[in-house]
């Protein structure tokens, strides 16, 4: 395992899949990870790399509304940031990067981890009951489901 995409939303699901990774991944050695976040709300025509930018300095077409969601993105993926530095993860092999929504979130991830040329995504699990996977769907799910050549880890 060399190459690690964490999927991150701003759930508390998602926090504990960050908080999992931040413990395993440490002792990897030679590991690489990217803190991922799909942009459901920015326009597709947007390409947001939240390490590089801040939300003032990002043009965004629409309302506020756009605005805040970079905000708290870019603050979710700097918590988890923050949980693999407090656990001695080599900053230097950690990138933070946050897109529009393009094909669907969990396509979105997948395509991410293979541009990225990762082996494996980890994912937290909302806890949805099997009512609402049917009805509203489920990432995890969906992304077990389409990933070749992938492992996927879904954190409870």
């Amino acid at each position: 395992m060399k190459k690690i995409l964490v999927a991150l939303d701003c759930s508390p699901a998602s926090r504990r899949a960050a908080a999992y990774a931040a413990d395993v991944l440490p002792s990897l050695p030679d590991c690489s990870v990217t803190l991922f976040a799909v942009l459901t709300g920015v326009p597709c025509g947007e390409e947001v790399l939240t390490e590089l930018l801040g939300p003032e300095e990002v043009e965004l077409h629409g309302d506020d509304d756009h605005r805040q969601e970079l905000t708290e993105v870019k603050r979710m993926l700097s918590d988890a940031a923050r949980l693999f530095k407090d656990r001695r993860f080599p900053i230097e092999r950690l990138k933070l990067v946050s897109k529009p929504l393009r094909r669907g979130i969990a396509q979105d991830i997948l395509d991410e981890a293979q541009a990225r040329g990762c082996d494996t995504i980890v994912v937290g699990r909302r806890g949805l009951s099997m009512m609402k996977q049917v009805v509203l769907g489920s990432v995890s799910r969906d992304l077990i489901q389409k990933a070749e050549d992938l492992a996927v880890w879904v954190i409870d």
